[in-house]
C-alpha cells in the first residue's frame, strides 16, 4: 500500500508480524526489559482514524490516508526501537557470559 520510499531512514524496517513480536517478547530476560517492551507497545499502539474532523465534517478519503500512514510509520519505529531493545538485552547476555566464562579460568 505505501511505497518504502515515503519513509526515508525507515525504509529498509519492516513492522513486526504477531510471530516475531512473540519470539522478542520471550528473549526479555529481565523483569525491567518485559516492562520496557510493554511501555514500547503501549506508546506505538495504532489509532482508527476518527469519524469526523474537528469542525464536524466526515474525513476525506485523503484523511484517512494520511492517518493509515501515520500509523505504519509508527508501526515501523516500534520495529525498530523493539529490535534494539532484543539487541541490548543479547549483548548484554553475552557479556554476563563472558565474564562468567573469564572467572571460571
Amino acid at each position: 500500500m505505501f511505497d518504502d520510499r515515503m519513509f526515508g531512514k525507515l525504509s529498509g524496517i519492516k513492522p513486526l508480524s504477531l510471530d516475531e513480536r512473540k519470539a522478542l517478547r520471550e528473549r526479555m530476560s529481565s523483569d525491567w526489559d518485559r516492562r520496557t517492551f510493554d511501555r514500547i507497545e503501549r506508546a506505538h499502539q495504532p489509532t482508527p482514524p476518527p469519524a469526523e474532523d474537528d469542525l464536524g465534517r466526515p474525513l476525506t478519503r485523503e484523511s484517512k490516508a494520511v492517518w493509515a500512514f501515520g500509523n505504519e510509520l509508527n508501526r515501523r519505529v516500534e520495529a525498530r526501537e523493539l529490535r534494539s531493545l532484543a539487541e541490548r538485552v543479547q549483548e548484554r547476555e553475552r557479556q554476563r557470559l563472558d565474564r562468567r566464562q573469564t572467572r571460571q579460568r
